[in-house]
């Protein structure tokens, strides 16, 4: 066994293999979208026996609710980044932190269609979000709510009411992107992100807040 088998078997050994199956999982889904993704061809990537993955995942539906919960964290590091660089100015915020969605959205189409694939929930169950789903929402619902508690716009909706609406609009924006349901060249990412500062004035102006 080389050198670098030898490495990877002592990582597995220690826990990693759950994150080097998501890993190679991930690059997978890169490639060749959701329906490329099985077990074994992941097993296969990571350089693992095929029986391997059973450890952690008993379906490719696990695999897949992994992969989402991973981009759900991905996803609000890049909020909570750009939040961050808003300093506190609540117009900043939401702009900077819509753009950062359709960033991250069109850095990662096919990991965002599974982070939302109706397959990542088990049938019969409701489609609850788990904690990282839930965890990004909160950092847009509390750019309202910090903006609520200032004084700066109304009262009347709740943030996650607000947060909602923030949500669909770049999330909207994003799909359209992805899906190219639009006529070729009808927009540049630029623009596309030119677009999301031009609906954080009219939303701001709208809760009376510029």
């Amino acid at each position: 066994m080389s050198e670098k088998a030898n490495h990877r078997k002592k990582q597995y050994h220690h826990g990693d293999l759950k994150e080097a199956l998501i890993t190679a999982g991930l690059a997978i889904l890169a490639e060749g979208g959701a329906e490329a993704l099985s077990l074994r061809e992941t097993a296969r990537r990571a350089g693992v026996s095929h029986s391997a993955p059973y450890r952690h995942f008993q379906n490719k539906e696990q695999l897949i609710g992994a992969i989402a919960a991973e981009g759900f964290r991905r996803l609000t590091k890049a909020l909570s980044d750009a939040i961050a660089l808003g300093g506190g100015r609540f117009h900043e915020e939401l702009r900077l932190s819509g753009r950062a969605y359709v960033e991250f959205a069109l850095n990662n189409p096919e990991h965002l269609k599974v982070m939302f694939s109706i397959k990542r929930f088990v049938p019969g169950h409701d489609c609850i979000h788990g904690v990282e789903d839930l965890d990004a929402f909160a950092r847009i619902a509390g750019v309202f709510e910090r903006a609520q508690a200032e004084g700066i716009i109304p009262t009347d909706q709740p943030p996650p009411a607000l947060a909602l609406l923030a949500w669909a609009q770049v999330h909207g924006m994003s799909h359209i992107l992805i899906e190219k349901q639009i006529p070729p060249g009808t927009i540049s990412l630029e623009s596309a992100l030119s677009l999301i500062d031009s609906w954080v004035v009219f939303m701001c102006r709208g809760l009376k807040a510029l």
